[in-house]
């Protein structure tokens, strides 16, 4: 059994196989427009969660209980669905105009790489992929975490792309300074310019995704200490602000799966570690909070 058709859909609702999960994070990371954050370093539900692990190696995240968004289990042979989503953010004064969203399961992180290090720093992956093991659709991201970084820039690193094959790329890091923000900024290796705000995957050379990463170097330290995680994007929105009016009093955004995402409903895997990442693209605002749910259906 699984969702193939209206038919499926309307059955799975009729049948009560559908569950809705609230969210709700608070006191998100000041930036500017165009820079993203991971909503896993506010406070909330979920939980704060800074992304760490044991250095150097690939730290796998399955979640567990209430470690990232819930939702109940299946019967064999039954697949679960992302059908629906909705957005609410507020900002911390008027003028918020949009914030983009990208909701992601977090696969896993290489956490406590050295800011301040010009060496290469080689990274090991022990075991696989949780979920997504050909790595298709899997990129890497680049996170500032544990300690804030000093200044903007620059590196190289090495993957293994979907197919087997070792690439190199460069990419430039974020010269602002706050914990749980996206620091890529482009391939390059200039940093901090027009050009590169709003980047969120760090740059791929070649190949349809990433198994693994096997090294990091940086050509110019920016200090502090990263996460690079490895996730797979599953589904976009954009949730339109107050329109410079009242901070608070902003619109909220439904997204349905079926109906705004070309009937293409993100398959939720078991373990799946769900989470967001946002940004601000218009208005100069922070972003004060964000909260709503997920609903999830299965067959």
């Amino acid at each position: 059994m699984t969702i193939r058709s209206v038919s499926d859909v309307l059955a799975a609702y009729d049948e009560g196989r559908t569950h809705v999960q609230r969210f709700y994070k608070g006191s998100l990371v000041s930036l500017a427009d165009g820079r993203w954050q991971d909503w896993a370093f506010a406070p909330g539900q979920p939980a704060y969660d800074a992304r760490i692990g044991v250095g150097g190696k690939f730290n796998s995240f399955t979640a567990v209980g209430n470690d990232a968004i819930w939702f109940p289990e299946l019967a064999p042979g039954q697949t679960r669905h992302l059908s629906e989503v909705v957005l609410k953010t507020s900002a911390s004064s008027a003028n918020q105009t949009s914030v983009d969203c990208v909701i992601y399961d977090l696969l896993g992180v290489y956490p406590l790489i050295d800011g301040d290090s010009s060496d290469e720093q080689l990274l090991t992956t022990d075991v696989p992929l949780p979920r997504y093991s050909d790595g298709v659709g899997v990129f890497p991201v680049l996170v500032n975490h544990v300690a804030p970084l000093v200044v903007g820039g620059a590196g190289t690193y090495t993957y293994i792309g979907h197919d087997g094959i070792s690439r190199s790329a460069q990419f430039g890091v974020s010269s602002f300074s706050a914990l749980g923000q996206v620091s890529t900024v482009g391939a390059n290796p200039a940093v901090n310019t027009a050009g590169m705000l709003g980047a969120l995957s760090m740059p791929l050379v070649g190949g349809r995704g990433v198994r693994s990463v096997t090294s990091i170097q940086f050509t110019t330290t920016p200090g502090g200490l990263y996460s690079l995680y490895l996730y797979k994007p599953l589904l976009t929105l954009t949730n339109i602000g107050d329109g410079g009016v009242v901070a608070t009093r902003g619109p909220a955004t439904v997204k349905s799966a079926f109906e705004n995402n070309a009937w293409h409903a993100p398959r939720i895997y078991d373990g799946a570690h769900l989470g967001m990442f946002l940004r601000s693209a218009a208005g100069g605002r922070a972003i004060a909070s964000v909260f709503g749910h997920f609903e999830f259906i299965w067959g």
